[in-house]
């Protein structure tokens, strides 16, 4: 039987959000700024590189460029809530890290996180 961690710890308790009087704006939208991440318009997903740089490479590398931490997009708004909705193709599952380590999104605001 899975545990309520809100229960037992109050910053993991949800805020209902009702979606009504959101706009939500897809990320190829021109006014977001997309950096450090390439996405082939045949391809559903964000990656580092294109797939055949990515063959070239040493398989270090090859490993990873699908995976797309550093990856930054940039936007203005004066908007006093921000809402993320994102699609999440692979999620990483690593004994020694909390998935919000592995699969996650980190916002800054002014240069503040």
């Amino acid at each position: 039987m899975e545990a309520d961690i809100s229960k037992i710890d109050k910053n993991f308790a949800g805020e209902e959000i009702a979606s009504e009087g959101m706009k939500f704006y897809p990320v190829r939208d021109p006014r977001f700024s997309i950096h450090g991440l390439f996405r082939p318009y045949e391809l559903p997903r964000f990656q580092r590189m294109p797939d055949d740089v990515a063959s070239a490479v040493n398989e270090n590398v090859r490993a990873l460029y699908i995976h797309t931490a550093g990856g930054r997009i940039r936007f203005r708004t004066d908007s006093e809530r921000i809402f993320l909705r994102a699609v999440m193709p692979h999620i990483a599952r690593h004994d020694h890290m909390p998935k919000t380590g592995s699969s996650c999104f980190d916002l800054y605001a002014d240069g503040r996180y």
